[in-house]
């Protein structure tokens, strides 16, 4: 197989360094997945392979626990940049919310979003209870070396100095009021974002796991989709009132007892992390509702530890 032999199909999605392609098996039920490097080059078959190898380890860790919710690695041809997969069906959750969650439509469909989220918020309780390891005490020395490369990097980014120190002061006392309290374990997508979720007729499904943790504290999956959700409804084309119900569907959806600080110092980093990912410096005004949101995070991580 070749990429010529893949240009007769449907491209699923891009990316700046691959194209994915929905390739239809012979029972006309199932389909494959091509995920092709654009231009193969090292890194670029790296993350390939590095995907592949996290897929056998999860398929083979958690075996039919999670159905057909999750890609089944079927080859990797690593001369051609090709990676094979079982195709996850539905429908991308980022695409549903620039439908559904926009300003204008947004209000009108509070109620299904929270549903949706509950799909979510089971599905990624499913996955660490597949994948539950022995629980861990909170390292707060590992948690503010993360911290701080986040902070050194957001001010790259635009953030001011000042506010990311207040931001530093508020979690790391909070952090520190955390230590040695015990934290469930288990894999981790790495990467838990809408364009990576997708809702089906009965459940949700993820792809793309390339950014796979075999063992990580359950709030990073957590903490990156709840901030990804909050940054999100700090814009303007967004109705916020609509990513707030998504975002308590998926926490009620995840029917796990959690640590309301422990979630929202993971939230902190989850939100330094994605903004550090963008390409672009943010404007003067889009740092400023950043700032605000974490600031308020760091503020209410000070009040004494409640469980959500």
């Amino acid at each position: 197989m070749n990429l010529k032999s893949l240009a007769g199909f449907l491209s699923e999605g891009a990316s700046l360094n691959s194209c994915i392609y929905r390739v239809p098996s012979g029972d006309g039920e199932h389909f494959v997945v091509a995920k092709a490097a654009r231009t193969p080059g090292t890194a670029m078959l790296k993350a390939l392979r590095k995907e592949y190898s996290a897929l056998e380890e999860l398929n083979l860790r958690v075996g039919n626990a999670l159905g057909v919710s999750v890609p089944r690695p079927l080859g990797f041809v690593e001369e051609q940049g090709i990676l094979l997969l079982s195709g996850v069906a539905g429908f991308s959750l980022g695409s549903t919310l620039r439908r559904q969650a926009n300003f204008l439509n947004g209000r009108l469909h509070h109620q299904s979003l929270q549903q949706i989220g509950l799909l979510v918020g089971d599905w990624l309780h499913h996955f660490h209870d597949a994948t539950l390891a022995e629980d861990q005490p909170h390292h707060h020395n590992d948690y503010l070396r993360e911290l701080d490369s986040n902070l050194y990097r957001s001010r790259q980014s635009g953030l001011s100095a000042s506010a990311l120190q207040k931001i530093r002061d508020g979690v790391e006392a909070t952090s520190a009021t955390l230590r040695g309290t015990n934290v469930p374990m288990a894999a981790a997508h790495g990467d838990f974002l809408p364009q990576n979720i997708l809702i089906g007729e009965t459940g949700a499904g993820v792809v793309d796991f390339g950014s796979y943790w075999q063992q990580a504290p359950i709030y990073r999956d957590l903490s990156h989709l709840s901030a990804y959700l909050t940054l999100l409804a700090n814009r303007p084309a967004y109705d916020r009132g609509a990513l707030e119900a998504l975002k308590r569907g998926f926490l009620t959806g995840y029917c796990r007892t959690l640590k309301g600080d422990l979630l929202r110092i993971w939230e902190v980093n989850a939100t330094l992390r994605i903004i550090n990912d963008r390409s672009s410096v943010l404007t003067a005004r889009r740092s400023r509702k950043i700032e605000r949101a974490l600031l308020a995070l760091s503020e209410v991580a000070t009040a004494t530890s409640r469980d959500l």
